[in-house]
């Protein structure tokens, strides 16, 4: 779970910096979407870890979702596409292994 909230992080620095370099406001706090993913899980905490293990995949599925969509466009800048390759790549893993956890309890 280190690994992934690491991975986040080098996720919205690698974002920012690419905003920044276009001219582009970066998001300086959480919307209302962030604060409903991390909801989810905090939620799901009080019943325990196998829930909290779903709420972190639906929160993946959100993400994969996000990058495959953005990935897929025509109109991202040419020099965006590795970062957000990279971010989907890792976001996949994470899926993945989140969905293998969920199975081995």
């Amino acid at each position: 779970m280190r690994e992934f909230k690491e991975d986040h992080e080098r996720h919205i620095e690698d974002l920012a910096a690419m905003l920044r370099k276009h001219f582009e406001e970066v998001p300086t706090g959480p919307d209302g979407k962030q604060w409903l993913t991390k909801g989810k899980v905090f939620l799901a905490s009080a019943v325990g870890d196998k829930a909290i293990l779903m709420a972190m995949n639906d929160n993946e599925t959100d993400t994969n979702t996000a990058y495959t969509r953005t990935f897929e466009r025509d109109d991202i800048w040419e020099d965006a596409k590795e970062a957000i390759r990279k971010g989907k790549e890792d976001e996949k893993r994470h899926k993945e292994t989140i969905e293998k956890l969920i199975s081995s309890i």
